[in-house]
Order: structure tokens, then C-alpha cells, then sequence
């Protein structure tokens, strides 16, 4: 059902802390996960539950900074060359790639 997802995980180094946890390009991936129940919750609050208007201004600037972080990571990375092990491996990459 799921064959593709093992092929990635096999590479990967699950070493938690230290240099491979250091990679400055996690913090924005991280940063962007946890932006997504930001984006949520202030469009739920909004929409559903009728809450003020400057929700969805908050949601639309979060996910407009998650973009451009996104944005940044990527153009960073590829100029620095960096690779981190942790950042190829399991559901975590797409996840924060909106």
C-alpha cells in the first residue's frame, strides 16, 4: 500500500540532539509545523465560530511568513549546501512545505 515510505526511511540517521539536530535549516521547519494549528485555529475561530476579523489577518501573515521562511530555507540551503539527515526522512519535510 505504503512501499515508498520505507525506501526513504532506510537512509535515514535518527540521532536526535547534537551536530545533525544543529542544521540551521530545521528551526524554520520546525517554526512552520507549529505555525500550522496558528493557521487553523485563527481560521476556525473566524470562520466557525464567528470571531473578530483580525484572525484571518493573523492566519494570512502566518502563513505568508511560513511562506517566505519556506522560500529562504530552500534558497539557503541549496546555496550553502547543506543536507541535513533528519530533514529527508519520514513525514516530516512535507509537512512542513506547504
Amino acid at each position: 500500500m505504503l512501499q515508498g515510505i520505507g525506501k526513504a526511511d532506510e537512509h535515514c540517521d535518527y540521532q536526535s540532539g547534537g551536530e545533525e539536530f544543529a542544521v540551521a535549516a530545521e528551526y524554520p521547519d520546525l517554526c512552520r509545523i507549529a505555525a500550522i494549528p496558528v493557521v487553523v485555529g485563527c481560521v476556525f475561530g473566524q470562520s466557525i465560530m464567528d470571531g473578530p476579523l483580525w484572525l484571518r489577518w493573523v492566519a494570512l501573515a502566518v502563513f505568508i511568513a511560513a511562506g517566505v521562511t519556506d522560500f529562504l530555507d530552500g534558497y539557503y540551503a541549496r546555496i550553502w549546501h547543506q543536507h541535513s539527515a533528519f530533514a529527508g526522512c519520514s513525514i516530516r519535510s512535507p509537512t512542513s512545505s506547504w
